[in-house]
């Protein structure tokens, strides 16, 4: 029994990937896809630090691993109503079924629902019951921000700040995800947005006005890290 659970653990995850990169593969076979709009699929791995210092000012930039709270209530999952099937997948996660949550949660990424595909990749790079993969996992993380998901932004810019084997660190590109997050509302990045006007590295103009404003900002709404990163910088 146990092996035909990670049979089929291992054939989901299969399709996982030819979702997700589904283009490259059928320009590697010579189809032409110039002309289908889909979503651009990189790699890189789950962080899963609390927080990330920054060497040269001993500013923190924060990073989070957020899984929102499993529903008890197992409705009957209708794709016409996307949000029941999310809650089917929650509850099966919360019972350790593993393999009916990917079920759910791959088609509802198909159909460009952002909340599914966050799932994945929290599934994919950090749930212990499931083959971890940091390539599947990055590439659910992007297509989520793709979908305007602003949790896996934030995520995606504490990957590309920080860098790794399969991702190189690019400043530029977590400045851009940051701020996205950030004019959001989201006080993490607006946070981290000041940590890169700080330092002023990557391509980024160093700032320290607006390190400041921002820093101010998250402080004033209540974000106790950037508290600390102004008493570190400007005290």
């Amino acid at each position: 029994m146990r092996i035909k659970i990670m049979a089929l653990i291992v054939i989901l995850a299969l399709c996982g990937v030819l979702f997700l990169y589904k283009d490259m593969l059928m320009n590697f076979i010579g189809l032409d896809v110039s002309n289908v709009n889909h979503d651009t699929v990189e790699a890189s791995f789950d962080v899963q630090n609390d927080h990330i210092v920054n060497q040269d000012s001993s500013v923190v930039i924060t990073s989070s691993n957020k899984i929102d709270s499993v529903s008890k209530n197992d409705k009957v999952c209708d794709f016409n109503n996307i949000d029941s099937c999310i809650q089917v997948a929650k509850s099966h996660i919360e019972n350790k079924q593993i393999i009916q949550a990917l079920g759910i949660l791959i088609q509802g990424c198909e159909y460009k629902n952002a909340e599914s595909c966050l799932m994945l990749a929290d599934l994919y790079g950090s749930n212990d019951d499931i083959i971890k993969s940091k390539y599947i996992y990055f590439g659910y993380i992007e297509k989520a921000c793709n979908l305007d998901n602003i949790d896996a932004c934030y995520k995606l810019g504490v990957k590309y700040y920080r860098g790794d084997d399969i991702v190189s660190r690019d400043i530029k590109k977590s400045f851009d995800l940051f701020k996205k997050v950030c004019d959001s509302g989201n006080m993490e990045g607006c946070n981290n947005l000041a940590v890169i006007y700080n330092n002023g590295d990557g391509g980024v103009k160093k700032d320290l006005k607006l390190a400041k404003e921002l820093f101010d900002k998250a402080c004033k709404s209540g974000y106790q890290p950037s508290c600390d990163n102004m008493k570190k910088v400007f005290n």
